[in-house]
């Protein structure tokens, strides 16, 4: 797994780096370093019984693909209703969303 984040790294940032405009790249660090926390709660609670473990346990109903899955849909409607509240945006527009 070392060896895999290793050529992760090294290859954002030998092929994509100098493309990447500044909040792009705050944005991809900031993505890589949730994914190394829950490789980590992952590696740690592999087959534990407690609360934690529950979530990374890949039978049962609180997997952790679950669990981004539905984070992913969290996002998505927070950003909806950010957009819809936004008074800059026209008024049939902001109802869409």
């Amino acid at each position: 797994m070392i060896t895999v984040m290793a050529a992760y790294l090294v290859a954002i940032r030998l092929l994509f780096w100098r493309f990447l405009q500044p909040l792009a790249r705050k944005l991809l660090f900031a993505l890589t370093l949730i994914e190394i926390i829950w490789v980590v709660l992952h590696l740690i609670t592999n087959g534990d019984k407690t609360f934690f473990g529950w979530f990374f346990h890949p039978s049962s109903e609180f997997a952790s693909g679950a669990m981004l899955n539905s984070a992913l849909l969290l996002a998505v409607s927070l950003i909806c209703v950010i957009i819809g509240l936004r008074p800059q945006i026209r008024q049939w527009f902001r109802l869409y969303w």
